[in-house]
């Protein structure tokens, strides 16, 4: 056993020695996903993510909020990056998987568009399900790369995972910085005619959910946007359970909160609406909106999708 630890650790400095830096791409499962490591194996003089808090960098995803915000007959673009850096290289790894994902049983979605990558991206180590940056890649501080959905995924959303380096450009795996992020891609969309509400209006409120049509969904309404667990790939993104998520549910506020609970329609659509009260003191007050879908067939809830979080004011 000694003996496999030995060489198991040699190869890992073998490999570090071999490919210094990185500068040209790293290794494929380097993004902090489940079952990957990150670029700390090799990168291990600071704690990952310690660069935040320091000052020395910041690193994020962004890319499409649902599915359905995806062009029918294009990719997405998919930006990673470092938005504030006092760094002068820079590298990255990527990856998506859907809601069937498992530790050690991988379930990516989509795939990667190469038609985006131009002189910048690669396939890491020819792997196409992780995208990484090239040698000319590493003296920029973002990248967008062109991801295209799987038509017909599992049910729940998509997580895209990154893993960042702010390097000092030594060429040597020493005193560079190591960042990890993820983006969701919900298949399910919830959206408003405008962010600002005011005082006494009312506004409609958008459902979508095409892969679940027919099931029944909730909406919430809550003053709380820490997203809450429901088990499995399921996260909401709010607080379903703060005082004001309780108030939508509650019958005696309905007058207020219209079809805030119902059934999609065959297209998977349905409309809901907020009658905001003529009350001068809600004024700045800040409220997120979610949904989840259900199945109807089964004795007992079981959720079907979540939508994104939308975020409104009211004025």
């Amino acid at each position: 056993m000694a003996r496999v630890l030995v060489l198991a650790t040699l190869t890992t400095v073998m490999l570090c020695g071999v490919l210094v830096g990185f500068q040209s791409g790293p290794p494929s499962q380097m993004t902090g996903a489940p079952g990957n490591s990150n670029c700390t194996l090799c990168h291990f003089s600071f704690a990952l993510n310690s660069g935040i808090g320091l000052g020395i960098a910041s690193f994020d995803i962004s890319g499409p909020a649902t599915t359905l915000d995806v062009p029918g007959s294009g990719a997405a673009s998919i930006v990673v990056g470092f938005p504030a850096t006092t760094r002068p290289i820079h590298g990255f790894e990527m990856t998506a998987r859907d809601a069937a994902d498992m530790q050690f049983n991988p379930s990516f979605a989509g795939s990667w568009d190469t038609s985006s990558f131009g002189n910048d991206a690669q396939f890491a180590y020819g792997d196409p399900e992780y995208v990484s940056h090239t040698l000319s890649g590493s003296q920029q501080t973002s990248w967008s790369v062109g991801w295209l959905p799987d038509p017909s995924p599992p049910s729940g959303p998509m997580t895209i995972y990154a893993a960042g380096n702010a390097a000092n450009g030594n060429s040597a795996p020493t005193s560079d910085y190591i960042f990890t992020a993820t983006h969701t891609v919900y298949q399910a969309r919830v959206s408003v005619a405008q962010t600002t509400w005011p005082i006494g209006s009312s506004q409609p409120i958008t459902l979508e959910a095409p892969t679940v049509s027919g099931h029944s969904y909730i909406l919430v309404a809550s003053d709380d946007a820490t997203p809450v667990s429901l088990g499995g790939p399921f996260l909401v993104p709010l607080n379903p359970f703060s005082a004001l998520a309780n108030l939508t549910l509650d019958p005696a506020y309905a007058s207020i909160f219209q079809n805030f609970q119902g059934s999609l329609d065959g297209n998977g659509n349905a409309t809901a609406q907020v009658n905001v009260p003529p009350l001068p003191n809600l004024s700045g007050m800040v409220a997120h909106l979610a949904f989840a879908t259900l199945d109807p067939q089964s004795p007992s809830p079981s959720v079907t999708e979540l939508s994104n979080r939308v975020t409104v004011t009211l004025q």
